[in-house]
């Protein structure tokens, strides 16, 4: 079945203290349906590493939110405070570190004994206050938190997997050399064609593979063979001298109108390769879903990356708007 790669919601891990998950699912619950969110106690599986579980859910989701409630009373200078769990705080920093600070909230929850003693270097991060006996502060921390991961999941992340920045790879190294020199030319020669720029115009389309195993070469000309598109390349050749092309697709099927341009960056390929780094072994096998997960976010991630950067200046070298179409 073909997924909706535009409206997958952004996936969230909500962790916290065995006491405080009662809350945390109260949390997750009001973010949906808006928000896939996930409690850590339905995750955990016996007999798997924490660790290990740890860093493959900072891969497998886009954000986090951390509980952090008065559970441990400690004593530092003689002064005895109320700390979240440590392992929560460490678990805090994990997606800190792996999705980016503004996409790990923390959640800190006033139980009317004091106020929870953070650590300081939390000091600059902006978190959200909750009273534990006021059912309007959960209701009014999900809103600035579900507001908060809607609007960050249009934008386009950069992650230990490489969506990101193979689409700013693809578009400086292909998409710009290719509009440039297509910009100036006339005529574009295909191997059974000569097709008119000039009178015509064209419009540029990239295809992206709904499933990330589809990205190689093979995949790619069964495409083109299937859609009978013919191969083109800028610029024309020069007899006698060797030089750099770019080469892309064409249908001819259109006489009139623009003429139609394809391109099947088989560059996404290198994302399927960095999750079999992400993912164990082990879990390649039995954990199929996650992997599912994971190439469906790296496609999505790549296609919104390359729309916000033909939305710049340069992406008017192009006369029409560059479409982005999943196959």
């Amino acid at each position: 079945m073909a997924t909706d790669l535009e409206n997958l919601p952004p996936r969230v891990f909500v962790a916290s203290s065995t006491a405080s998950a009662p809350l945390a699912h109260r949390l997750a619950d009001r973010l949906k349906p808006d928000v896939a969110a996930d409690v850590w106690d339905t995750l955990f599986k016996p007999g798997d590493n924490t660790l290990d579980n740890l860093l493959l859910f900072s891969s497998l989701y886009e954000f986090g939110i951390f509980v952090l409630s008065a559970d441990d009373l400690t004593t530092t200078k003689d002064v005895q405070r109320y700390e979240p769990r440590d392992n929560v705080i460490f678990e805090l920093g994990v997606f800190m570190g792996s999705v980016g600070r503004s996409r790990a909230f923390a959640v800190v929850v006033d139980g009317g004994d004091g106020d929870v003693k953070l650590p300081t270097d939390l000091a600059g991060n902006t978190y959200v206050k909750v009273r534990l006996k006021s059912p309007n502060d959960t209701r009014k921390a999900v809103g600035v938190i579900r507001d908060r991961i809607l609007d960050l999941s249009k934008t386009a992340p950069l992650s230990l997997l490489p969506g990101t920045s193979l689409a700013i790879g693809y578009y400086q190294n292909f998409m710009l050399p290719v509009g440039r020199h297509l910009r100036d030319c006339s005529n574009l020669q295909t191997s059974t064609s000569n097709l008119d720029l000039a009178g015509r115009g064209f419009e540029f389309t990239v295809l992206l593979p709904r499933n990330l195993s589809n990205a190689g070469v093979d995949d790619r000309d069964s495409y083109i063979k299937l859609k009978a598109l013919k191969s083109a390349s800028v610029p024309p050749p020069v007899p006698g001298k060797t030089q750099r092309t770019y080469d892309f697709f064409v249908d001819e099927s259109a006489e009139n109108g623009p003429v139609q341009l394809f391109d099947y960056p088989t560059t996404l390929r290198a994302a399927h390769e960095a999750i079999r780094f992400v993912l164990p072994e082990r879990a390649l096998g039995e954990r199929r879903s996650e992997y599912d997960i994971l190439a469906a976010r790296e496609i999505r991630t790549f296609g919104r990356a390359l729309t916000l950067l033909l939305g710049g200046p340069d992406g008017r070298l192009f006369p029409n708007p560059v479409n982005i179409c999943y196959i």
